[in-house]
């Protein structure tokens, strides 16, 4: 009976052990939101132009509902016809972006002006996305030529040859959440970050209106525009807010 107490004892160490060492990568992790005004986003939603459900005018409409002052549309493909309206858009601030998409890794490319692989998709058979053959490296370097974030999408996806730890500080900043993962991911998501410590972003990757509200970002930001969500970002002014914040 006192070996068996002995056991059970050892395992509630260890268990004890485990949560410590996990909140602290969570302490490590915490944003910075004290300074600026806060105002609430979310930069990775879909619409009708690729596997979304609704269309533009209604995701920016639930936006507007839910008290979001920026989004990113962030369609697969580069639709160049939301993508002018999203520049144009007075409702809110709207960041032309998409998620270049490809086998093994998903990325969110904020505020761009085209395709990173633009070039190599001319003539490539639709309707699914492009990523021309072009390296992770290759990416995210013609992304930072047009001025935009490169932020990891959904790194814990279970994609082959997914994120890992050594990829991550190419990236700008990295969702440390999503709608979809599990106890799994979420230990998963905590391990890689505490290898490669980077901005955290957090957001619904909704594919439909309804869904918008279920996880987004709180940022500090200094002003509301393209580039002062950009520098909220960056230096890891975002906190997580939604339906699903924390479960």
């Amino acid at each position: 009976m006192l070996k068996m107490h002995s056991v059970y004892a050892k395992y509630a160490l260890a268990a004890l052990v485990l949560v410590a060492v996990l909140l602290s990568f969570v302490a490590l992790a915490a944003p910075k939101v004290s300074a600026g005004n806060l105002y609430a986003g979310n930069l990775h939603m879909h619409t009708d132009c690729s596997d979304g459900e609704d269309s533009y005018d209604a995701m920016v409409e639930e936006s507007v509902r839910l008290g979001f002052r920026f989004i990113a549309i962030t369609d697969h493909n580069f639709c160049p016809n939301y993508i002018e309206r999203c520049r144009n858009e007075t409702r809110i601030l709207c960041i032309p972006s998409m998620e270049f998409t490809t086998p093994n890794w998903h990325m969110l490319a904020i505020g761009i002006a085209k395709n990173p692989a633009e070039e190599e998709c001319i003539g490539a058979p639709g309707p699914g996305p492009c990523d021309g053959g072009l390296s992770l490296q290759e990416t995210v370097w013609r992304v930072h030529a047009q001025g935009g974030l490169a932020i990891a999408a959904h790194p814990a996806n279970g994609l082959p040859n997914k994120i890992n730890a050594q990829d991550l500080p190419l990236f700008d900043a990295m969702e440390c959440d999503h709608p979809s993962y599990g106890l799994a991911q979420g230990l998963e998501t905590i391990m890689l970050r505490n290898g490669a410590p980077i901005p955290c972003v957090y957001d619904s990757d909704a594919h439909n209106a309804e869904s918008l509200g279920v996880m987004y970002s709180v940022c500090g930001l200094d002003n509301l525009t393209e580039e002062g969500v950009k520098a909220a970002i960056v230096g890891n002014k975002c906190r997580q807010s939604g339906l699903l914040a924390g479960i």
